[in-house]
């Protein structure tokens, strides 16, 4: 299914079928964004259902020539974006220096190794247990193709800080790979 004008302009004058038709229809492209910007699940349907509700109520500036799924995946981004401000729980810890990083401070990841033996799972789980910030750095920047400056301006930060928080979720993500893919290299060993 694709979204067509008239689905647009049926979802424009509220007919419950096209709403529903095109809520299933994005469901599968957006939840998966909420899944690499936020916690959980469920956080990640409950940003989906208050997106779905702003694509809805923003349907009068969508624009026919625009790309249906572009806008809603950018309605998606800004309103995790919106959930990890207004999470007043939020604190972000920095820990002291960890001695293991020694241990892969000059190793170096075989990215095709990686990408054969991890599923997709297994590396977005690496991603979502980035520190809050960091992740959120680096999503944009990997996925969004947002600068720097951008991503400092977005998230009130400077763009010193934004590239900080982008080295810190690469280093951390390339010591979790070299970890899994030793972890890995021991069981087939082993067997």
């Amino acid at each position: 299914m694709d979204v067509t004008d008239d689905l647009i302009a049926a979802c424009r004058s509220e007919d419950r079928e096209a709403i529903h038709k095109l809520y299933k229809y994005c469901h599968g492209h957006l939840i998966g964004i909420g899944m690499r910007y936020l916690k959980n699940r469920n956080d990640a349907v409950s940003a989906y259902h208050k997106s779905f509700m702003k694509m809805l109520n923003g349907l009068d500036s969508y624009s026919e020539q625009q790309n249906f799924i572009a806008w809603a995946k950018r309605i998606m981004v800004n309103t995790c974006i919106d959930v990890f401000r207004k999470d007043s729980k939020h604190t972000e810890r920095e820990y002291p220096f960890d001695p293991s990083d020694y241990f892969y401070k000059n190793a170096s990841v075989d990215w095709n190794l990686a990408e054969m033996n991890m599923r997709t799972d297994d590396i977005l789980e690496m991603v979502q247990s980035l520190p809050e910030k960091s992740k959120l750095v680096f999503n944009l920047f990997v996925f969004e193709d947002l600068k720097h400056q951008e991503i400092a301006d977005l998230l009130d930060m400077s763009e010193g800080t934004s590239k900080w928080h982008l080295s810190k979720a690469r280093k951390l993500l390339q010591q979790k790979i070299l970890l899994t893919l030793e972890q890995e290299n021991t069981k087939i060993n082993v067997s």
